[in-house]
């Protein structure tokens, strides 16, 4: 599936470099699940200092070069979206408690069981993001937005809070940020603005 004429819009990949003096935001769950195959072992045994010191290292150049980095986070599941948000999370807890169990079971280097259940709640985000501020203290924040986090990081865009959204996949209410993987040596940084206005949504 793609979209044509999107790559027009995306432009080339740019080093992080190119954010010198610029606002940044990260969907928290979305880096996170970079992390599956490193961490799951860590996430099924609570061990949030794995977590965090892979987590910021991931953050580390991007604080580094941009001028100020958000990292923010799901917060509360929209009321409307409850029919599908609330049974997804229970099986998602449930996948978790179970295939850790088998791994323990089998005794087997595969995490492939434990990558199912992959999932931090709102406690453990609380403490990660105090531990990651801990760690860069300057230009970088970290809270849980009130409802989904696609809707705060649109609203920071808006309101000129945000230059840039790092992401992995990407959709909002009134923006489309196409998926596009992590190369070597780059990252790939899409501007709300470019798009909305090529996508004419506004």
């Amino acid at each position: 599936m793609g979209f044509h004429g999107l790559s027009h819009a995306i432009g080339k990949q740019i080093t992080t470099k190119h954010f010198a003096n610029k606002n940044v935001a990260v969907d928290g769950y979305n880096l996170l699940y970079s992390l599956k195959k490193s961490c799951a072992d860590a996430m099924s045994t609570g061990n949030l200092d794995k977590i965090v010191k892979h987590y910021g290292q991931l953050l580390r150049s991007l604080i580094e070069s941009s001028a100020f980095t958000y990292l923010v986070w799901d917060g509360q599941r929209l009321p409307a979206k409850s029919i599908v948000s609330v049974p997804r999370f229970e099986a998602q807890q449930k996948a978790l408690k179970d295939n850790f169990a088998q791994f323990q079971e089998t005794n087997q280097n595969d995490t492939n069981l434990l990558e199912q259940g992959f999932f931090v709640d709102t406690n453990e985000v609380k403490i990660m993001n105090q531990k990651l501020e801990n760690m860069f203290q300057k230009k970088f924040k970290a809270f849980i937005a009130p409802f989904e986090c696609d809707y705060q990081l649109a609203w920071m865009h808006q309101q000129k809070v945000i230059d840039f959204v790092k992401c992995l996949t990407y959709m909002t209410l009134e923006t489309f940020l196409t998926y596009f993987p992590f190369l070597t040596r780059y990252d790939v940084f899409l501007s709300f603005l470019t798009l909305i206005g090529w996508l004419q949504l506004t």
